[in-house]
């Protein structure tokens, strides 16, 4: 991932979660594209997704720096739990139950955040906090946008794009619920288009 694209990511799913899992384009081709190739791409895209702030996505960087290879296995676990994620919401889109194995991956992230929370007083109120922020933190963030979301009333609001070939989710927040498209600038307007030629090179034969 270039600068410029960990500075301008497609933000377009309305929670984390879902926009960590539309950081692979195009899900329904032969070859889709990743976005994330190694922790570096994972913790820039967190920093400029906002999931991370500029102080934590530093702090990341320079723990993963020091410990090269299991940098590594965070980034190839981040991917383990990205399409877990995209698996559960996929099937909650279509009223399913989620695959076990899917299931679990994010439970086992979710149990190994929860074993580093603590109760803490901040400006007079409690709160829950981690106690630290190794690599792994990156990933009990993410973990938690997804638990949250598929706890939440809105998990019904869940959608995949109509696009066959784009697969990419987000929470349709419309008054009516008559969101299709992931985003109408890009995969909205590319079906409307191949339908009109469709439809007008048939009218030509």
């Amino acid at each position: 991932m270039s600068s410029e694209q960990a500075e301008e990511p497609k933000l377009v799913g309305g929670a984390s979660c879902l926009d960590f899992t539309n950081t692979i384009d195009w899900r329904g081709r032969d070859h889709p594209e990743e976005s994330l190739t190694d922790y570096t791409d994972l913790i820039e895209w967190s920093r400029a997704a906002g999931v991370l702030d500029d102080a934590e996505a530093e702090e990341l960087l320079s723990r993963g720096a020091m410990t090269p290879r299991h940098a590594e296995s965070i980034y190839l676990r981040g991917i383990e739990l990205r399409e877990a994620i995209y698996k559960v919401f996929s099937a909650a889109c279509e009223n399913a139950e989620p695959a076990e194995a899917d299931l679990e991956t994010l439970n086992r992230v979710l149990s190994e955040a929860l074993s580093h929370t603590r109760l803490a007083i901040l400006g007079g109120a409690y709160t829950m906090e981690y106690d630290s922020k190794p690599p792994e933190y990156i990933l009990w963030r993410l973990a938690a946008s997804a638990s949250k979301l598929l706890t939440s009333e809105d998990v019904d609001r869940v959608k995949r794009c109509a696009s066959d070939e784009c697969g990419w989710l987000f929470l349709d927040t419309s008054r009516n619920r008559s969101r299709r498209w992931c985003s109408m600038e890009s995969c909205g307007n590319r079906t409307k288009a191949r339908r009109h030629y469709r439809r007008t090179h048939d009218e030509s034969k």
